[in-house]
C-alpha cells in the first residue's frame, strides 16, 4: 500500500522542480537581449536553440523558416527586432536535452514581410543562474 503522504512529498517535490523551471526563464526579453551565440552543451552561457526556433506564416499556420538562426529572425525582423519584447511560452527541460539544461521559448509580436503576417518562436537554452541572465 502506498502511503498517502509519500505521494504528497513526490507530488510537492514534482511542482517544486516545474517552479523551478518556470522561475529562471525571464517572462519577457527584449530582442536586444536574446543570445546571438548558438547554444552549446559545454558552455555555462545561455544560447540561442535554432532547432526549437522559427518564423511561421500566421496567416495559415505554416512553417516559413523552420530551425530559424538568430540571423534569419533578425534579419526578418527587420529594425523592430531590437525593441521587440518576446514573451515566456514554454518553460522546461526535456527534449533530449542535457540534464539541468532549461529550454526557454518566446513568441515575439508579429511583424510583416512581403506582404505577409509573420511571428517568430525563439528558444534560448540555460543552466540554473545563467538563465536569469539575458
Amino acid at each position: 500500500m502506498k502511503s498517502p503522504l509519500l505521494f504528497a512529498i513526490c507530488a510537492c517535490a514534482l511542482a517544486s522542480a516545474t517552479a523551478l523551471s518556470a522561475q529562471q526563464c525571464p517572462a519577457t526579453v527584449k530582442g536586444s537581449r536574446i543570445p546571438s551565440t548558438n547554444w552549446s552543451a559545454s558552455s555555462p552561457k545561455p544560447g540561442y536553440y535554432a532547432l526549437d526556433s522559427a518564423v511561421i506564416n500566421v496567416g495559415n499556420g505554416q512553417v516559413v523558416s523552420g530551425s530559424a538562426s538568430y540571423t534569419t529572425v533578425k534579419n526578418d525582423m527587420g529594425s523592430a527586432f531590437a525593441s521587440a519584447t518576446f514573451t515566456l511560452v514554454s518553460p522546461g527541460s526535456g527534449g533530449g536535452l542535457p540534464a539541468g539544461v532549461i529550454s526557454c521559448s518566446y513568441d515575439g509580436p508579429r511583424f510583416k514581410k512581403s506582404g505577409k503576417t509573420l511571428q517568430a518562436t525563439v528558444t534560448i537554452n540555460c543552466k540554473g543562474t545563467s538563465c536569469s541572465s539575458f
